[in-house]
């Protein structure tokens, strides 16, 4: 049986929080020894304040611009940042591939370290000009928010 649940924790306990994960629960025998893998979900509100960081470089480029896209910004901090790993072609050449940042792939404290070296990569290669208090104040005042109270990422 497989039991994917979120949980709450109370000193050393997990607790279940839901009737879901409570019959979950119920259907494992007391005493039992079962694995359990440990994660925080992901903060929605920091995913979007990614997204809005990418749009605020996105609008702080020159004309011509040279990302086309989000997709190629993204994949450009992603590459910058190392975040990739190298795949093997059949002639032996190799290629960067690089790493999902999805909800499934990064909890959300393996977000919020990527968030810290994404803001430090752009900051330093891709807006240099730019001071990380202004540019963070930007993105939240591009999500119409004055303090990042909503989108704390822990």
């Amino acid at each position: 049986m497989a039991l994917t649940t979120l949980m709450k924790k109370d000193g050393n306990t997990l607790v279940a929080d839901s009737v879901l994960a409570i019959e979950g629960l119920q259907k494992i025998p007391n005493g039992e020894e079962v694995k359990v893998v440990v994660t925080t979900p992901r903060n929605l509100r920091h995913h979007r304040k990614f997204f809005a960081l990418l749009a605020l470089v996105m609008s702080a480029q020159n004309d011509p611009p040279f990302y086309h896209t989000v997709e190629d910004l993204l994949e450009e901090i992603k590459l910058g940042m190392g975040y990739f790993k190298m795949v093997k072609r059949k002639d032996g050449t190799q290629y960067p591939k690089t790493l999902s940042i999805d909800f499934a792939t990064l909890d959300q404290v393996a977000f919020s370290e990527w968030w810290d070296k994404a803001i430090k990569f752009i900051l330093e290669k891709i807006l240099p000009h730019v001071e990380r208090k202004t540019f963070e104040d930007e993105i939240y005042n591009f999500l119409g928010e004055t303090t990042p109270s909503q989108y704390e990422r822990r």
